[in-house]
C-alpha cells in the first residue's frame, strides 16, 4: 500500500464548487494523496463543527474552494466553514496550510512532498467558478477535464468513486424547482409508498390538479408496483411530456423506468430505446447497464448480457442486481460461481431473492438444512415469496429423520 504524500482537506459549497471538489478529489487521489471533503451544507446538521474537526484532525493542507475575495471577507466571519477549519486546526495544536491559487508555493511547502507540476495543475484547474444547472453536466465536465489533465501530465488512471453516486442520489431527491405547495405533498406520497399504502398515494396525487412530471412519475411507480404496466407506461410518458421540469439525473431515472415497463409489456424495441436514452444522459449510472443486460439477454448468446452486467460492476462494485443476474446466468452450468454471485447480491440487507436462489442450489446439492436456513432468511426479508415458502416445506420434509 502506497503511503499518502500528504493529507488534504477540501472545503466546498455544493451549489458553486462541487465540480471543483470532485475534480481535485479524483486527481489528488490518483496522485496518492489522502483527500477529505467537507461540504459547507453539513454545518446545518453539525452546528458544533464536530464533523469538520474530525476531518481537520490529521490533515496538512486546506483548500477552500471559494473566490479569493470571498475567502478574505470570510476571515472576519468566525462561523464561515473556511475560518472554522483553520480555527479547528489551531485548537488541535496544529496549523493547516491554506492553499488557493496565489498561495501555491512549492518551495515554501517542499516538506510536504508536493510536486511543482501538481501545484501548477491545481492553480490552473481549480476552481473555475463554473455553476451548472444539473449534476449530469458537472460529471461530464469533470470527465472532460480529467481527460485533458491526463493528456497534459503523467497522471495515473482515475476511476469513478462512490462519491459521485452520493451526489446523484441527492440530485434525485432534491425538491428544488418544484412548486412550493407540491413539496410536502410529494414527501407525504413517498412516505406512504414506503409504507405500502398505494391506495392513499393515488388519492393524494390528483394529476389533474398537479400537472408536474414528478407527480406523474410517482403515479407511474404506484401502477408499476401494482403490476398495472399499461397504466404505469401512460403515467411515465406523461411525466416525459413535462420533462423540462426534471433534472438530468431524474430524467435518466424516468427513462430507466420506461425501459423496465416496456420490457414487462413485451415491447423490446421501446425498452432498448429508453435504456439507451438513459445511458446517453447518465453514462455512469450502473443500473442503466443492468437494464441493458436484462433486455439484451438471449439464452443462445448470453455474452452480450454478461458484458453489460460486468460493465455495471465496473461502475459500481456493489450493484446487487448485477450480481444477482450473473448468478441466474451461471446456475445451471456453474453452480459454484452462481453461489458466489448470490452471496455478493445478498449483502443488500433487504434483498430476499439471492437467498431463494441459494436455497435452490442447496436443494440441488441435497444440503437440506442449509436450504432451510436460506429459505427462512428469504422469507424473513420478504414474506410474500410463496416459492420460498413452498420450497421450505419441501426441504423440511426432505431432512433425514
Amino acid at each position: 500500500m502506497i503511503k499518502p504524500k500528504a493529507k488534504i482537506l477540501i472545503c466546498f459549497q455544493q451549489e458553486s464548487s462541487l465540480q471543483d471538489a470532485l475534480l481535485l478529489y479524483f486527481v489528488l487521489k490518483a496522485e496518492h494523496y489522502a483527500v477529505y471533503l467537507y461540504d459547507e451544507s453539513v454545518q446545518l446538521k453539525d452546528p458544533d463543527q464536530k464533523i469538520l474537526v474530525t476531518a481537520v484532525r490529521s490533515c496538512h493542507i486546506f483548500i477552500p474552494l471559494i473566490a479569493p475575495q470571498t475567502y478574505r471577507d470570510a476571515k472576519s466571519d468566525p462561523s464561515h466553514y473556511s475560518v472554522a477549519a483553520l480555527q479547528a486546526s489551531k485548537q488541535l495544536g496544529r496549523s493547516l496550510i491554506p492553499l488557493y491559487r496565489a498561495d501555491f508555493d512549492p518551495e515554501t511547502h517542499a516538506h510536504l512532498n508536493l510536486s511543482s507540476d501538481m501545484y501548477a495543475y491545481i492553480e490552473d484547474q481549480a476552481p473555475q467558478r463554473l455553476i451548472y444547472e444539473n449534476f449530469y453536466q458537472v460529471h461530464i465536465d469533470l470527465m472532460e477535464r480529467l481527460a485533458t489533465a491526463q493528456q497534459a501530465s503523467p497522471l495515473v488512471a482515475v476511476t469513478n468513486d462512490t462519491l459521485w453516486d452520493t451526489y446523484t442520489l441527492e440530485a434525485l431527491s432534491d425538491d428544488s424547482g418544484i412548486p412550493t405547495h407540491l413539496i410536502p405533498l410529494l414527501k407525504q406520497a413517498r412516505t406512504l409508498m414506503n409504507e405500502g399504502n398505494l391506495k392513499r398515494v393515488k388519492e393524494l396525487l390528483n394529476p389533474e390538479d398537479h400537472l408536474h412530471a414528478r407527480v406523474f412519475a410517482l403515479l407511474g411507480d404506484v401502477a408499476y408496483l401494482e403490476k398495472k404496466y399499461e397504466v404505469a407506461a401512460t403515467y411515465y410518458n406523461q411525466a416525459d411530456d413535462y420533462s423540462e421540469q426534471l433534472k438530468a439525473a431524474q430524467l435518466a431515472e424516468l427513462y430507466l423506468k420506461l425501459s423496465k415497463v416496456y420490457n414487462k409489456l413485451k415491447n423490446p424495441e421501446n425498452a432498448k430505446i429508453y435504456a439507451r436514452n438513459a445511458r446517453e444522459i447518465a453514462p455512469y449510472n450502473s443500473d442503466v447497464y443492468v437494464q441493458l443486460g436484462v433486455i439484451h439477454y438471449n439464452p443462445q448468446n448470453p455474452h452480450v448480457a454478461i458484458d453489460y452486467y460486468l460493465k455495471a460492476l465496473d461502475l459500481d462494485p456493489n450493484n446487487h442486481l448485477a450480481y444477482y443476474n450473473l448468478g441466474l446466468l451461471s446456475m445451471k452450468a456453474q453452480p459454484n460461481i452462481a453461489r458466489n454471485y448470490f452471496l455478493k447480491a445478498s449483502q443488500k440487507s433487504d434483498y430476499a431473492k439471492p437467498f431463494l436462489k441459494l436455497g435452490e442450489l442447496n436443494m440441488q446439492a441435497k444440503k437440506y438444512r442449509s436450504a432451510i436456513a436460506d429459505f427462512q432468511t428469504a422469507l424473513a426479508r420478504d414474506p410474500s415469496l410463496e416459492r420460498a415458502r413452498r420450497l421450505l416445506e419441501q426441504a423440511q420434509k426432505s431432512v433425514p429423520s
